[in-house]
């Protein structure tokens, strides 16, 4: 069982099904727009209008639990990763991407402190976040999860950006 998390019209989800059909794919957002597109385009698929810091699943549902670029959205982030780790079973696998604009070197960091559109992010996109590397991790970690593998991009610096990282609860 996968979940994914803000998923919108849950694209990535529907990509993974497409190459493995037997897996019971379910799609959660505010968005209940998204979300019959989500449904229109995999009958297959069960789509839930929800909040992160609220989900309708049991404690344990999910094998698998995506999360992308939906952390930085939320005024309480912690409220969402407790959620996160609840609904992911023991020895399950989160899959996040979370933008880490907050870490010294990057591009959004040089213009956060140069007070250059600093709140850029925040007014076009909602990101009201600045995640750093450490603090993205740390709090994940507060919650049970486990680094298990990460990758990073950046064009200033090499932690700019979580661009996945796999943690097991």
């Amino acid at each position: 069982r996968v979940l994914e998390v803000g998923a919108g019209t849950a694209r990535f989800l529907r990509a993974v099904r497409r190459t493995n059909p037997r897996l019971e794919g379910h799609a959660s957002d505010l968005d209940a727009d998204a979300l019959r597109e989500a449904v229109r385009a995999d009958a297959g698929l069960g789509a839930t209008q929800s909040d992160l810091t609220a989900l309708p699943y049991r404690n344990g549902a999910f094998d698998v639990v995506l999360v992308f670029d939906v952390l930085e959205h939320l005024h309480r982030p912690e409220l969402g990763v407790a959620e996160l780790a609840r609904v992911t079973r023991p020895g399950g696998l989160l899959h996040a991407l979370i933008p880490c604009e907050g870490q010294p070197g990057t591009l959004h960091w040089l213009m956060w402190k140069a007070r250059l559109k600093a709140d850029l992010k925040e007014r076009r996109v909602g990101h009201v976040q600045r995640f750093t590397h450490q603090t993205a991790v740390r709090l994940l970690e507060q919650h049970g999860f486990e680094v298990r593998s990460e990758e990073h991009t950046s064009e200033l610096q090499s932690r700019g950006l979580i661009s996945y990282a796999v943690f097991c609860l």
